[in-house]
């Protein structure tokens, strides 16, 4: 039997309670995928980038929860590779007809992956992203085909054969954040779309209510992912504008970091034809934004 999906998560520290909560919701999901002709082998893989590897125990639980549905692979990366090389790194130890990468903290509703698959037939589709409950992305899509700029790592489906074509994600120069957008453009100066699906529901643990406030480890890699993408993706006015926000003391340390990626010349090549994919906010989003 063919594998027709691979379902990639890294995981970094996350409870047991979690981790077997997001695997009983996608074995429910393949079930009903399978029920409306999901046919193929299916594998979940997790690439584990904490300290300390999952217990034989815990992975006993997830291939029990996994209820022939799928088969379970773990592999102990025994280093922080980030997003970008962790998942790299399962795609290519399973490849499959599709790679959905997701987050640890993502919950699949039931008919997420069979949403998912009804949208896959068409040709041109290169990925397809899930909607994210219960705080959306803002950023725009096309109410009636779908069609976005990008597709969120959390829960993003991308043909097999495309990704290994395009490399998978940039862990040259990517780690943790813009990754996934990066990844999109290639995927759509292929000449494939990027579709968001909205009724491909799958819940992403955030909070209402209240500020969020980012950790330093966030707000450091999404400055660094700022630069990244004005360097591979954006024009001088982009450069220019990322440069000084990142004036500022709060980011010292990301000046730090760009310095030596620039005495290093690791500073990625501006992608000729970026123009005709790439869309950059004075507010620092990426794509047209809805609110």
């Amino acid at each position: 039997m063919a594998r027709i999906l691979t379902v990639q998560t890294v995981l970094f520290h996350e409870s047991d309670d979690a981790v077997l909560r997001a695997v009983a919701a996608l074995s429910g999901a393949i079930g009903i995928a399978r029920e409306h002709g999901l046919d193929g082998e299916v594998v979940l893989a997790h690439g584990d980038s904490g300290r300390e590897r999952l217990s034989d125990e815990m992975q006993a639980r997830i291939i029990e929860l996994a209820d022939e549905q799928f088969e379970y692979h773990y592999e102990f990366f025994g280093d922080n590779l980030g997003t970008a090389r962790g998942q790299n790194r399962l795609a290519a130890a399973w490849p499959a007809t599709w790679q959905l990468t997701t987050n640890p903290d993502v919950v699949f509703g039931g008919t997420a992956i069979q949403k998912l698959f009804a949208r896959s037939v068409d040709a041109t589709v290169g990925a397809l992203e899930a909607r994210q409950l219960p705080v959306e992305l803002p950023k725009v899509y096309d109410p009636a085909t779908g069609d976005t700029s990008w597709g969120s790592g959390a829960c993003t489906m991308v043909r097999g054969d495309l990704w290994r074509q395009i490399g998978g994600y940039d862990d040259d120069h990517f780690f943790l954040h813009g990754d996934d957008v990066d990844l999109s453009w290639r995927i759509r100066l292929e000449g494939y779309r990027v579709v968001h699906v909205p009724e491909a529901r799958a819940f992403h643990d955030k909070r209402i209510g209240g500020s969020i406030e980012p950790s330093e480890i966030e707000v450091f890699h999404s400055a660094m992912a700022a630069f990244l993408m004005a360097a591979k993706w954006g024009e001088e006015v982009d450069r220019d504008r990322v440069r000084d926000h990142l004036a500022g003391p709060r980011y010292s340390k990301v000046r730090e970091a760009i310095g030596l990626l620039q005495a290093e010349e690791r500073v990625p090549v501006a992608v000729p034809d970026r123009a005709t994919v790439a869309s950059f906010n004075v507010d620092g989003h990426f794509g047209a934004q809805r609110y």
